[in-house]
């Protein structure tokens, strides 16, 4: 008995010997960098030695829940993986952003803000972000008649320029404007849209906006638009637009895609649910409510897009425009390439005016 004891503890013991030297020997990989340098004598001697490459940047499991630093990983970007993180957006606009991982903005606020950055949602969703009222920044729209108005806006992001925005789900988004006298544009992922690259994204929300202003409208991607494309895109939207001014004419727009401007549309599918009651003048597309190149500008392109579902409206105007059409309600600009549409659209225009139009409940 003796004996198998004596055995077992010097096999301990022997096993304890072994981990320790293999852990104070360690690896030939966990050297310090500066050792590969040169020598002065092989430097000397003409000998090159390649410069030791920077470590990449390998993320660690990510189970939504991790306290992460608010600083740039290696590659330069800052890596999203909650909720809470969603907000360095906000304080550093201008730099690159990833997601990690799926994110829950279930029941966190959020207020638009510019954004001149980038944000790659690498396939992940960005789910349940509820938006309610516009941010602070203003930009200059035209109507029509090339009027100008400063305008506030509404989305995610209140105005994009210089951005991109690829490879992101905004699930289940929610954005809402209840405005007074402010001309202001809405869309989920931006009011606004200038120099900007909305690709790859997939998009599934509500927005409603109610407002006494003179210049307003409603998108499913976008608000307004100038230089700019959206590609490869999809949207399911339902959108409610509703003017409260039944005393003074205005100008309104609604699109699938986006309510006005001539940023490009190629490859997108849109299903769009939208209700539109109006005092003024109406202009409802299922792709663009109004296209107007309201500034010189190359060649546009509204192409290989699909687009079904139905807009509601109505116009309370005697002197009545009513534009609504599958693909772009009024055309100011016919400097465009359109070709390789598809469509599956109802204009549905009803001429009762004292009831304001909702989806049924």
């Amino acid at each position: 008995m003796k004996d198998k004891i004596l055995k077992t503890i010097t096999i301990l013991l022997l096993t304890a010997a072994v981990c320790a030297a293999l852990c104070a020997c360690g690896s030939p990989a966990a050297k310090p960098l500066e050792s590969a340098a040169p020598s002065g004598a092989e430097a000397q001697a003409g000998q090159v030695q390649a410069k030791p490459e920077a470590p990449a940047f390998v993320p660690v499991p990510v189970t939504g829940r991790e306290p992460l630093a608010e600083k740039p990983s290696p590659d330069g970007k800052y890596h999203i993986r909650n909720a809470e993180a969603m907000e360095w957006i906000a304080r550093h606009p201008d730099a690159d952003f990833v997601l990690d991982c799926d994110v829950d903005m279930q029941g966190a606020a959020w207020t638009p803000f510019a954004f001149g950055g980038t944000l790659d949602g690498r396939g992940h969703a960005i789910s349940g972000l509820s938006v309610s009222g516009t941010g602070t920044e203003t930009e200059k729209t035209y109507d029509g008649n090339m009027k100008v108005y400063d305008t506030y806006f509404c989305g995610m992001f209140s105005v994009l320029r210089g951005a991109e925005i690829s490879s992101l789900e905004l699930k289940d988004a929610v954005f809402e404007c209840h405005t007074g006298e402010e001309n202001v544009f809405a869309g989920t992922v931006a009011g606004f849209i200038y120099d900007s690259v909305i690709r790859d994204c997939r998009i599934t929300a509500s927005g409603e906006l109610t407002t006494s202003s003179k210049c307003f409208g409603i998108g499913g991607i976008a608000g307004y638009t100038g230089r700019g494309s959206i590609a490869d895109c999809s949207a399911d939207v339902t959108l409610v637009c509703i003017d409260e001014n039944r005393e003074e004419k205005d100008e309104q727009f609604m699109g699938g895609a986006y309510a006005a401007g001539y940023a490009n549309i190629d490859g997108c599918e849109i299903v769009i649910d939208g209700y539109d009651s109006d005092h003024g003048y109406v202009h409802n597309g299922g792709l663009v409510g109004m296209y107007i190149q309201y500034e010189p500008a190359d060649k546009g392109s509204i192409s290989r897009n699909r687009v079904s579902g139905m807009i509601t409206f109505f116009e309370d105007n005697k002197n009545r425009r009513a534009y609504c059409e599958p693909y772009v309600g009024e055309m100011m600009s016919w400097n465009l390439a359109m070709d390789g549409n598809r469509q599956e659209f109802t204009r549905n225009e009803v001429f009762d005016y004292s009831t304001d139009l909702r989806p049924a409940r």
